[in-house]
């Protein structure tokens, strides 16, 4: 058994990455312009990606055929990497909430997060925790 004071950092670590992953999903998505001047860890990665990717062609016509996917692809790469934070968050915050390991916590959120609810303690924080997770999956 875990002690509860570990469940409680790891609330504490939750609630900061839930904060940064909403944080940082407002700033890409919604803010109409750009609010950081430095790229995204994921942009980055996938950039440099494509352009390895891009140097193993010799013609112009091929290279840029690749680099026309390095936008939508590292869009979806940041949409998933957001939801799988979003999922260990909302697991470190229901840790200490439910009397169950870090992973029935993580079953949980994952429940929640993709809006399924098949798997839900029927206690009041939970709750919370469950309905915020489900409209985030949203």
């Amino acid at each position: 058994m875990t002690p509860q004071w570990i469940r409680w950092v790891a609330f504490g670590l939750g609630t900061v990455l839930l904060v940064g992953s909403s944080l940082s999903v407002l700033k890409t998505l919604v803010v109409p312009r750009r609010v950081s001047a430095r790229p995204s860890v994921v942009g980055r990665v996938m950039h440099r990606l494509f352009l390895w990717g891009a140097a193993r062609f010799e013609s112009y016509d091929a290279k840029d055929r690749l680099l026309s996917f390095e936008g939508p692809m590292t869009l979806l790469v940041m949409l998933n990497t957001w939801l799988a934070m979003f999922w260990i968050a909302y697991a470190f915050i229901l840790w200490p909430l439910i009397d169950q390991s870090f992973l029935g916590a993580l079953r949980e959120s994952g429940s929640s997060l993709l809006t399924l609810g098949f798997a839900a303690t029927p206690l009041a924080g939970a709750t919370i925790v469950y309905f915020l997770a489900g409209v985030t999956g949203l």
